[in-house]
């Protein structure tokens, strides 16, 4: 049984997009050799955390990709692809960035948005 949802997932698109781009879809389980660390593990382990953080990024449901036994037994029955560049915002590298921020700007007692990045301004005389 499905867990209340805003928006149902098109399993025959990117997962996590829901776009049609040019790029071409990657499905973890066409590759069997190393699915103890495949990309399905990566995302059900990284998504919750980016969420809890309100630092996902791209506009992302993460209970559509959940439909009761967990996320990844959910992408993986449903044989869920996605676009490289979509997998990659939510790579490890990225979410130790944001907690390693957000650890500092608890300690310095400031506001961490994750979503706002530092503009770097040129000054010419």
């Amino acid at each position: 049984m499905a867990t209340n949802t805003s928006k149902s997932t098109n399993w025959s698109k990117c997962c996590l997009c829901q776009q049609e781009k040019k790029e071409d879809l990657k499905a973890p389980q066409d590759n069997p050799t190393n699915r103890k660390n495949d990309g399905y593990v990566s995302l059900a382990t990284n998504i919750p955390l980016f969420h809890e953080f309100h630092a996902l990024p791209i506009k992302l449901d993460p209970r559509r990709l959940n439909e009761g036994n967990g996320m990844e037994e959910t992408l993986r029955r449903n044989n869920a692809q996605y676009h490289r560049s979509c997998s990659l915002l939510f790579k490890t590298t990225m979410l130790n960035r944001i907690k390693k921020k957000s650890a500092s700007a608890a300690t310095t007692g400031l506001h961490f948005n994750p979503l706002i990045q530092r503009r770097r301004f040129q000054f010419v005389p």
